[in-house]
């Protein structure tokens, strides 16, 4: 097999004289290197256990003892299907009743994404982990370590005060990991509403809140201002053309003075009789008020 990836330095370190040294290994008796799927395993341990019961049937015991007791399993595991597990599960008999009963699976998740459901009644959990295979660890690593932590429940003191940078919440409980010392440690808190936070994150849930909240009312507010320019751009169109301050200004100007010279001499005079008049007669206009004031007065 060439997975995981990591299966081949995994192979060169067990494989070692000085590893084998310190594990002990009976290199006269299995002289044969390591590998990750021995296939003489099996058959060695069906040799020793034909005529022994099959191990569900100690499991009703072991929980009537009071050891918990956990079983987890990938939904896309095809070498121990997760399904198969909880009907196993489903009808198993131990503390004189069949099953869960009345515990149904909950939401697992962690910073508000399912990661996987969790079931637990009577010393016994069942978990299942979203989109893991057969090595549920390793394709669901955050999801793994918080199902550990909460089997054993460990209950580690905040020694950091950071704000939290991971939540893990099944139904109602909630357990929150603060970074300190680049490590993950867990914390048990109350029952609360929760808060979204990325992971890793430094900055508090309540900023994080704040600041997703002003981004989408900056892009709601962009989304009008572009409504309402491209509304009025169809109303009143804007030319293609470029216009200097004051230039249709010079621009007639020049025009009118072209026309002038090149009309007839007589055209010309008579035009600029007609301005003369009309200057004339908005300063004799001004000349008559100031008269008709001056007799009033």
């Amino acid at each position: 097999m060439n997975w995981p990836p990591e299966i081949g330095a995994m192979t060169e370190y067990l494989r070692r004289n000085d590893v084998l040294a310190s594990l002990h290994v009976n290199t006269t008796m299995r002289p044969e290197a390591w590998v990750e799927c021995n296939p003489n395993v099996g058959p060695a341990i069906h040799a020793h256990t034909r005529d022994t019961a099959a191990g569900a049937t100690y499991l009703p015991g072991i929980l009537e003892r009071g050891v918990p007791v956990l079983l987890y399993a990938g939904d896309q595991d095809l070498v121990c299907p997760s399904l198969g597990l909880q009907r196993f599960v489903d009808h198993l008999t131990w503390h004189g009743a069949q099953g869960m009963q009345g515990a149904k699976p909950e939401p697992w998740t962690i910073n508000h994404a399912l990661v996987g459901t969790w079931q637990s009644a009577r010393n016994l959990t069942f978990a299942t982990l979203i989109n893991a295979s057969h090595m549920a660890p390793y394709d669901a690593p955050y999801a793994a370590h918080d199902m550990m932590l909460r089997f054993m429940d460990v209950r580690l003191p905040r020694v950091s005060k950071q704000t939290p940078s991971v939540q893990s919440n099944i139904g109602k409980d909630e357990r929150v990991l603060v970074p300190h010392d680049a490590a993950l440690l867990l914390q048990n808190t109350s029952v609360a509403p929760t808060t979204s936070s990325s992971m890793p994150s430094s900055l508090p849930a309540y900023a994080s809140d704040l600041s997703g909240s002003l981004l989408v009312w900056i892009l709601i507010g962009m989304a009008i201002a572009l409504c309402v320019y491209m509304r009025r751009r169809v109303r009143h169109p804007i030319g293609t053309q470029y216009h200097a301050v004051g230039q249709h200004v010079m621009e007639d100007a020049a025009a009118s003075l072209e026309s002038a010279t090149r009309r007839p001499p007589e055209t010309q005079d008579a035009q600029w009789f007609s301005a003369d008049h009309e200057l004339d007669t908005f300063t004799l206009g001004d000349e008559h008020d100031e008269d008709k004031n001056l007799a009033l007065r």
